[in-house]
């Protein structure tokens, strides 16, 4: 693969994770190569690859979509993050090294003061510091196997801005989830972690849902309200 693919697919796959792209939207071909600063042919190759990884919907001759994943999708790819993340923090437990885990305490104090003074743009810096986060997890884990499988499952749900539903008494315990997942790596505790991690997935899980269930209900309560006196 060259260069400029390599180039093309980590520009897009950052963006895409960073909630850039929206669900349904187009990734033109022409306007992307533009943009990256390379020709068509490797954003081409590039979207193959995301598309082979289920990040993009693929289609010849009109470059690539963003998928609109259904509420049976999420709900699946949630459940096998629950699985495969929290069997990655055991294992990240037995294997995490001094330099990781400085890493991952020097995210959490990011996060947790972007969140204190919330300043504009504090949920997309939140964001990226949770996606680095939870790569530091998938690098600590180790296994080839492992580190295949998990890319899709943890960064599919960022692509859904995830944070943005968030009260601020969701990102209160997801931060507090970090610290002690933390805690439990750097005491080498593997049952530990793995708890924590579940449970910190599946709190996401549910808020994400709850949020998408609302949305529908209050869409379905405007479709069915009577008109307003005076209008047709």
């Amino acid at each position: 693969m060259s260069k400029s693919t390599d180039k093309a697919y980590a520009v897009i796959y950052e963006a895409l994770t960073a909630g850039r792209f929206r669900p349904g939207e187009r990734l033109a071909e022409e306007r992307l190569a533009r943009e990256i600063g390379v020709s068509r042919t490797p954003v081409r190759e590039a979207l193959r690859r995301l598309s082979a990884e289920g990040f993009v919907e693929f289609m010849p001759n009109q470059g690539g979509k963003v998928p609109s994943l259904s509420f049976d999708d999420v709900k699946e790819v949630f459940d096998l993050r629950v699985l495969l993340e929290s069997y990655g923090a055991s294992l990240a437990a037995r294997n995490i090294t001094p330099p990781q885990l400085v890493d991952l305490a020097e995210l959490c104090d990011s996060m947790e003061q972007a969140f204190a003074k919330r300043r504009p743009g504090y949920i997309e810096e939140i964001s990226a510091g949770n996606r680095r986060f939870h790569r530091v997890l998938i690098e600590a884990a180790g296994g080839q196997r492992l580190s295949r499988l998990l890319p899709q499952v943890i960064e599919m749900p960022l692509m859904l801005d995830t944070y943005d539903r968030f009260s601020t008494a969701d990102m209160n315990r997801s931060m507090r989830h970090h610290r002690e997942l933390t805690v439990a790596l750097d005491a080498h505790d593997a049952d530990w972690a793995e708890a924590v991690m579940r449970v910190h997935i599946q709190s996401a899980r549910n808020v994400y849902l709850e949020s998408v269930k609302r949305r529908a209900d209050a869409n379905r309560a405007d479709a069915i309200a009577p008109p307003r006196r005076g209008t047709q």
